[in-house]
């Protein structure tokens, strides 16, 4: 069964990559703007294409083996790998061999060059040399650290031990041990623009300097200079002196290099069979190739021997570091250890790796040391600062291929004949974007200049090409401000098209601001909201709250417009005609409302079911005394933490919404949803929402709280946290007496994430006990449909909690609801009406909302000289409609949220005796067996307000 899991796996995914590139629009040219190109098919290009993506398109690597085998990953080593993994990696070595051969055919001219002006000539030897360092080193580098690691030796090693002079070579392993951990750490994106980047960088520059002064004081003391040290050559008398005992300290030196590495390794893979059989291999061959090496007398063999004993012992000592250091540190510290213990302990060694060499320099050991560590050192720091190297050659590249690419020159040419052969097709492409090194340079984090120009050039010429490249981009975090200044001038593009309101309704779904949180305050982002309010205004069936919404949203658009004629801000210019058209559309479309109304004479209804009241929504009246409470207590100098209680549906959400326009200016309430925190997984996620939720509602006081992305809470969740209320405090505090209302309304939500552990509620209440007695700039409001008895979680942290009960209307508040719901209402009521609707739903403001909702449109259907005056036969022939909508939103809310098995079953008897009975707790508790549930249940039907004590 797990093989053939294992067999339809690449299956699945190359055909999930074919889905992919169906998808993209045909005119988009194939494999441009995506990570996942495909390999070519041609031997040779196929192969530098692996070496380019190695150093410059990891993503495209990564990619290519997970095409392979979708449990290949960049990291991975030979010893994990099972058969059909090991044979999915065919392709790769056939292209890495084709790579190896073109290299030593184009560093051969060099080769001969360098080494003809030393005068030696041999040139054959050293390549044979080169090609035993490269598949030893390779085979056991790829065995045990990564087979990337593998691949970039062995290209190093053609490089760096062909074309340079032999008498360099203990000195520049150091170099080459140094370039091969910095081409690592580039292929696996590690330490980009990272603060422990940024923290190497200094520590590398530190021991550079010093390694380099240390190195000039060495040469003036012994005046050395520099054209005497490359000079240096010490030649021995005698290649094949002391062979005596070379085959035993052959086997010896083998057998204590496979003890050594079978330790380290069994140690790292826990795998005893198979680190056993490695060892042994290795140890064996690099005893063979080390008693070939300084006594066969064929120069060829020899050097083939050289260059494996080499390639093994390199590798091993790489290996050992890096296993070690990797261990203790991870597998960045890893690949550093890795390039010190080979590039510093291959000096050490030279007596035993050059002892029949009589061109190899031999300076002093502290020397080689001192030489070796600067090499290494250079090279990891060009990792860190390969962005800075290559950043102004990329800058003028791309210059000049904007430039061909508007006037259509001959560079243009040149690179429109390379597409065509490369794809071998005839198509001329219709711009050459998809050659800016943004699109194939991974590790390019600097934004680079005039990307959003040829952006837009592109979107001219090819729209869907220039559009899939934002996407593409867009998954960048890097670039991502070219396509943001792009996107912004696109959606103006789209907005300005929008005439009438149906359009202006349905224009935010082809807006793509949306996707930049970091600029929600231009006015591009207001255009979006705008639209999507419009919808939602739409979306009303009632006329009149049709009106009232756009009403608003006028306002709001005319708010917009005198600020950006009184303060130039960017693309205002644009944007004031824009608006202007909005504000036309949205008249036009009210204008036909009110016709609509007046001809039909229809009673707006202003009531609202099974949601909350908002602050611009008139129907919310009374609650003066709740209100007037709260806001005694939150301006007394030390404010405890407050919980508004009462039953669901009373109407805890509208107040919450609603004491903006209640409060003064000097408290800013800041709206929190325990419902929408609740989609929460983790407690970063969590206090992400919170974060946003507050600076959403700063926004309508005009205060600008500082931004917070997701990914900063992916460390140190509750210190960012705490550091981003630092500075929300400080800008509260910029109005003196001024304070923050936190109001989280539904805080059982939270206790249900609590329950389902997917965080410690210890940091999450403590935090909040935190906020309250060491914030005196945030005031606490918490809202619930359960008690401090009911919530024990927040009890036990939040001390001395004040709570303000929420309970039914006061009758004069029920009438004012029913009879003036807002101003000029023209439905009247007979008394006898007004007295059953108060009866009925015994001053309810949600069931007061839902009876009055439907008599409103069950008045609209009466003829004209019945309409305007409610009887009480309206109510009466009302009542069943709401209540067959009631029980959805209301009645099996409190059957299953609020009450136990025995409340039902009181309740429902109660029910079956009709209105009005009043009935004794000794009737009540017949019905119940168990005396101390009785009493239970009779307190949380108290508690809930569904049953009301009379004394009598």
């Amino acid at each position: 069964m797990i093989r053939q899991e294992m067999v339809l796996k690449p299956f699945l995914v190359l055909t999930i990559h074919d889905l992919e590139d169906k998808m993209r629009p045909s005119t988009v040219p194939k494999d441009a703007y995506t990570d996942s190109p495909d390999l070519h098919p041609s031997l040779i290009l196929g192969s530098l294409q692996l070496f380019f993506w190695l150093f410059f398109r990891p993503s495209a690597w990564h990619n290519y083996l997970q095409r392979l085998d979708p449990n290949l990953y960049s990291n991975c080593y030979l010893l994990q790998l099972n058969k059909l993994q090991l044979r999915s990696l065919y392709d790769i070595l056939k292209h890495y061999l084709v790579l190896c051969i073109m290299l030593t055919v184009l560093f051969t001219p060099f080769a001969i060059l360098i080494k003809h002006s030393l005068g030696k000539t041999d040139v054959f030897a050293d390549m044979l040399m080169c090609w035993g360092y490269l598949l030893s080193g390779v085979v056991i580098i790829s065995a045990v650290v990564s087979l990337n690691l593998g691949l970039i030796y062995g290209m190093f090693m053609i490089t760096f031990a062909f074309i340079l002079p032999d008498s360099w070579l203990v000195s520049m392993y150091g170099l080459s041990a140094g370039f091969i951990g910095m081409a690592y750490l580039i292929v696996t994106y590690k330490l980009v623009d990272t603060l422990l980047a940024k923290q190497l960088i200094v520590v590398i520059i530190t021991f550079l300097i010093v390694s380099i002064v240390l190195l000039a004081i060495y040469l003036i003391i012994n005046e050395i200079s520099i054209s005497d040290l490359l000079q240096a050559i010490k030649n021995k008398p005698d290649t094949k002196t002391n062979q005596q005992g070379e085959m035993s300290y052959g086997l010896q030196s083998g057998l204590v290099y496979g003890g050594i590495q079978l330790l380290v390794i069994w140690w790292y893979t826990k795998r005893l069979g198979l680190s056993t059989i490695y060892a042994s291999m290795t140890g064996l061959i690099l005893g063979v190739s080390y008693v070939i090496s300084v006594s066969s007398d064929n120069t060829y063999m020899s050097y083939v021997s050289l260059g494996i004993n080499g390639g093994l012992l390199f590798g091993g000592l790489f290996i050992i570091g890096y296993i070690i250091v990797n261990k203790l540190g991870g597998i960045t510290s890893g690949i550093i250890g890795g390039v010190f213990s080979s590039g510093l302990t291959w000096v050490l060694l030279k007596d035993y790796i050059f002892m029949h060499d009589t061109t190899v320099i031999f300076v002093p050991i502290e020397l080689a040391v001192l030489i070796s560590l600067i090499c290494i050192l250079l090279s990891l720091l060009f990792h860190f600062l390969r962005n800075s190297f290559f950043y102004p050659l990329e800058v003028l590249y791309n210059f000049i291929l904007y430039h061909s690419d508007k006037e259509k020159n001959f560079v243009f040419r040149i690179y429109t004949k390379y597409h065509q052969w490369y794809y071998a097709t005839p198509e001329t492409p219709a711009t050459l974007l998809q050659y800016h090194t943004a699109f194939w340079d991974d590790l390019q984090t600097t934004l680079l200049p005039r990307l959003d120009k040829h952006l837009f050039l592109a979107l001219q010429r090819n729209h869907d090409e220039g559009m899939v490249a934002i996407d593409y981009l867009n998954k960048k975090p890097y670039q991502k401000q070219s396509t943001k200044l792009i996107t912004v001038e696109l959606d103006m593009q789209t907005i300005a098209t929008c005439t009438d309101i149906q359009a202006i309704s349905q224009v935010h779904h082809d807006m793509n601001t949306r996707q930049f949180p970091e600029i929600k305050h231009e006015p591009i982002t207001n255009f979006y909201q705008f639209s999507r309010d419009i919808e939602k205004a739409l979306n009303h069936q009632e006329r009149f709250h049709q009106q009232i919404s756009l009403s608003e949203i006028q306002k709001e658009i005319s708010d917009l417009i005198a600020k950006m004629s009184l303060i130039q801000i960017e693309h205002s210019h644009h944007l004031i005609p824009i608006a202007e058209t909005w504000l036309d559309g949205i008249k036009d479309y009210r204008d036909e409302l009110e016709i609509q109304i007046e001809q039909q004479k229809e009673i707006n209804n202003p009531y609202i079911v099974g949601r909350p009241i908002f602050t611009n929504q008139q129907i919310f009246v009374g609650r003066k005394h709740v209100t007037a409470e709260i806001e005694r207590l939150l301006l007394m100098p030390n404010c405890p933490a407050l919980l508004l209680y009462g039953q669901r549906r009373m109407g805890k959400t509208s107040l919450l919404y609603n004491l903006r326009k209640i409060f003064s200016s000097r408290i800013v309430p800041l709206f929190v949803d325990g419902q929408k925190v609740k989609l929460s997984r983790h407690v970063g996620g969590f206090l992400y929402l919170l974060a946003q939720q507050m600076w959403k509602s700063a926004e309508s006081y005009y205060l600008t709280f500082p931004y917070l992305s997701l990914d900063d809470f992916s460390n140190e969740p509750f210190i960012v946290f705490n550091d981003w209320l630092d500075e929300v405090e400080t800008i509260i505090a910029e109005e003196p007496n001024r304070s923050a209302l936190l109001m989280m309304d539904e805080i059982e939500a939270i206790d249900q994430i609590v329950e389902q552990s997917r965080f410690d509620d210890t940091d999450l209440f403590s935090m909040i006990r935190h906020i309250i007695q060491h914030r005196p700039r945030f005031k606490i409001l918490l809202a619930s449909s359960h008690d401090l008895t009911e919530l024990s979680r927040w009890a036990s942290y939040l001390v001395n909690v004040q709570t303000v009960k929420l309970s039914y209307l006061k009758p004069a508040e029920a009438r004012h609801l029913i009879e003036s719901p807002m101003p000029g209402f023209p439905l009247r009521y007979e008394p006898d009406a007004l007295q059953r609707i108060l009866q009925i739903t015994n001053c309810h403001p949600a069931l007061i909302q839902l009876l009055c909702y439907h008599l409103v449109n069950v008045k609209n259907t009466q003829p004209l000289d019945q309409r305007r005056l409610v009887t009480v036969a309206d109510v009466e022939s009302t009542v069943p409609i709401s209540l067959k909508q009631g029980t959805s939103f209301f009645f099996t809310d409190i059957e299953t949220n609020q009450i136990n098995t025995t409340c039902l079953t009181l309740l429902r008897f109660m029910a079956q005796l009709g209105e009005g009975k009043i009935l004794s707790r000794q009737t009540l508790a017949e019905h119940v067996a168990d005396e101390s549930k009785f009493e239970h249940a009779m307190k949380l039907l108290l508690r809930r307000d569904a049953i009301i004590l009379i004394h009598l």
